[in-house]
């Protein structure tokens, strides 16, 4: 949620000049007053926005920057939560009993540090286009090795105290442990769901505006990029909410209930009306189930 505050305020910063209610100082050219310009990329320097440095407005250049650096913490969101559970099946035996505040300390720090450094490269463009891709991938596949290799050890503590229960090695505390983080992987499967989806909508949307694909759509796949930027972190958010039971189960609207209330009310008269209907065949069910009773209990005599 705290990238989603940064890109409000990112929002907040560039929306005068998106909405042409500012004008950049430093354009070269003030025929691009009126021109869409793209997002995410481009190798034609007709698209960028030629600026002077210390002519430029800094507050746009500010929120282009903040807006960069919540888009990066995603790439490694699953790096981190993958660090995480390292630590919960290192320290299997007390993880929930034990605070340790320095995890969550050092792995902010660690998240915040390695965004920065990542955002700064891609915003300046210090590297090649595959070795950005390169960037990108690299904190990917070490959460993603790392989320295995957890997961296959507390499934091994599991079988481990399924099997011999009586002589394990490992104590209670420890085997409950190790239940809880076979659970949180398919929170982390449903994040990756969820993410992958947002990251593959977003790289065939570059694609198309680096392509030039549809020119009449650059508008359109302007408007998916921001919706890309803006709204990614509240649906992951949401994601790892909906994996925990207790708020998934719990309902806003019991649309269950509300729908039993309109049936019943629909039937109120229909019901006093076949009254002596149902008694007549409760009756009758009444006296098949005497007649079955008997016949049994005559067999057995």
């Amino acid at each position: 949620m705290a990238q989603w505050f940064e890109l409000f305020v990112a929002k907040l910063m560039s929306w005068p000049y998106e909405t042409g209610y500012w004008t950049l100082k430093g354009l070269f050219n003030e025929t691009q007053l009126n021109v869409t310009l793209k997002q995410w990329y481009s190798r034609n320097q007709n698209d960028m926005i030629p600026i002077i440095l210390h002519q430029s407005d800094y507050i746009f250049f500010i929120s282009g920057f903040l807006k960069m650096h919540a888009s990066m913490s995603l790439t490694t969101l699953l790096l981190l939560i993958s660090i995480e559970r390292s630590f919960a099946c290192y320290y299997l035996n007390d993880y929930e009993k034990k605070s340790r505040i320095w995890i969550a300390v050092s792995l902010l720090s660690i998240g915040f540090v390695l965004n920065f450094i990542i955002a700064a490269i891609f915003y300046f463009n210090l590297l090649s286009m595959p070795l950005l891709i390169v960037l990108v991938l690299a904190p990917n596949i070490i959460g993603f090795n790392l989320i295995f290799y957890t997961r296959y050890w507390n499934q091994k503590v599991t079988k481990t105290h399924e099997k011999f229960a009586n002589h394990s090695n490992y104590t209670l505390a420890a085997r409950f442990q190790a239940k809880e983080n076979i659970k949180s992987f398919q929170m982390v499967q449903k994040v990756i769901i969820a993410g992958m989806g947002m990251v593959a909508l977003g790289i065939i949307t570059a694609i198309l505006l680096l392509w030039n694909t549809f020119p009449r759509l650059d508008n359109f796949f302007n408007l998916i990029i921001q919706g890309e930027m803006s709204f990614t972190h509240l649906i992951v958010s949401m994601t790892i909410i909906y994996s925990v039971d207790s708020f998934r189960k719990v309902r806003l609207v019991n649309w269950e209930s509300i729908w039993i209330k309109f049936k019943v009310s629909r039937r109120k008269v229909a019901i006093i009306a076949v009254r002596k209907d149902s008694t007549v065949k409760t009756d009758i069910i009444k006296k098949e189930t005497e007649t079955y009773f008997n016949q049994l209990a005559n067999s057995w005599t």
